[in-house]
């Protein structure tokens, strides 16, 4: 055998052999585990962004060596063209094939934005302003406006945003999520609406969000809201005025210092139930589903009155006797308390 053919031979046999050594790494490289540390890894993906980038992101995050094996990887896969953009967290122990079935699939890390029952508009705003992961076009939008902006028809925005935890991928803008409260809560007001208790005092699914709203404000304790809506239906139905501490809060704006006194009780606003009959014109708070329900079911057992007992609870009274003995008895209490605190 001559020279040449050796030589031949030589280098097929190499070929060969490194042909079948790159198969088998890049066989083995799916199952190859890239995220070795204790935690996980936290990576973004900007639209855009090429595999070619992606790859040599990775080689600079130490999760591989040669950006080409991820390439390789991915573009034999078929799957290139597939990775989505967005904020992704590899578990610890993640395997390539793992992390380009999480780019592959848009599995983006959830962030969330969290409106608080009893929240007024204005804090629900700010929380959503505040939010650095959405996109924002709603800073310069005032409340009054904030339907309008939203798509919907102009009105009073307060109270019309369910109360819950939304999740959402960075980016995404913050209409979306207030549309997302906004129509969570018009489904659970026509439900409950629906299967109302009869003879209610409210004119509209309106008018009972109102109250809602009230029930919501005054108590924290969810036995006692069908109690408190039964205050607020009875006194409704003997033309009494709600005489409702928190809507008297709200008409008082950034007025209010943590306290209310005789004088803010007697200084009439639209929203002063002491000095104005009937419902205030709009809600004072976002409800929650269970005070929704209150406010349709209400507990009527007579009571007129209610007043705190300084637990939290509430004492309810049928007449004004009562009720002077139980504020008299919360009185003392919070007397004591403060003597105690000396």
């Amino acid at each position: 055998m001559n020279k040449k053919w050796l030589i031949l031979i030589a280098v097929v046999t190499l070929f060969v052999a490194f042909a079948s050594w790159f198969g088998w790494q890049l066989y083995r490289f799916e199952d190859r585990v890239l995220v070795r540390g204790a935690e996980p890894v936290y990576y973004e993906l900007k639209p855009g962004t090429s595999l070619t980038q992606v790859a040599k992101d990775f080689e600079k995050m130490h999760l591989i060596k040669h950006p080409y094996w991820f390439m390789l990887f991915t573009q034999l896969e078929g799957k290139s063209g597939n990775l989505q953009a967005g904020e992704y967290s590899f578990p610890k122990g993640a395997t390539a094939g793992t992390v380009l079935n999480v780019l592959v699939k848009g599995l983006v890390i959830q962030r969330s934005l969290t409106i608080i029952e009893g929240w007024n508009i204005t804090q629900t705003l700010q929380a959503v302003n505040d939010n650095p992961y959405l996109k924002h076009s709603l800073q310069q939008v005032p409340p009054e406006q904030l339907l309008v902006a939203l798509g919907y028809k102009p009105g009073n925005a307060e109270g019309m945003f369910y109360p819950d935890t939304y999740l959402f991928s960075r980016g995404v803008q913050d209409k979306v999520i207030l549309k997302k409260a906004y129509n969570k809560m018009q489904r659970i007001l026509a439900k409950e609406w629906d299967n109302r208790a009869p003879d209610l005092p409210y004119q509209s699914v309106y008018e009972a969000l109102i109250v809602a709203s009230l029930v919501e404000k005054e108590t924290a304790i969810e036995s006692e809201r069908p109690l408190v809506a039964g205050v607020i239906v009875l006194r409704l139905q003997k033309g009494m005025p709600l005489q409702i501490d928190p809507t008297v809060i709200y008409g008082m704006g950034v007025n209010y210092a943590g306290n209310i006194s005789k004088q803010d009780l007697q200084k009439d606003t639209p929203y002063n139930t002491y000095t104005r009959r009937g419902l205030p014109p709009t809600p004072i708070a976002m409800p929650s589903e269970s005070s929704i329900h209150a406010a349709l079911h209400p507990d009527i057992q007579g009571y007129l009155y209610f007043v705190a007992t300084g637990d939290g609870s509430h004492q309810f009274s049928k007449t004004l006797k009562q009720q002077d003995k139980a504020v008299r008895a919360y009185l003392k209490k919070l007397k004591e308390t403060k003597n105690g605190n000396k």
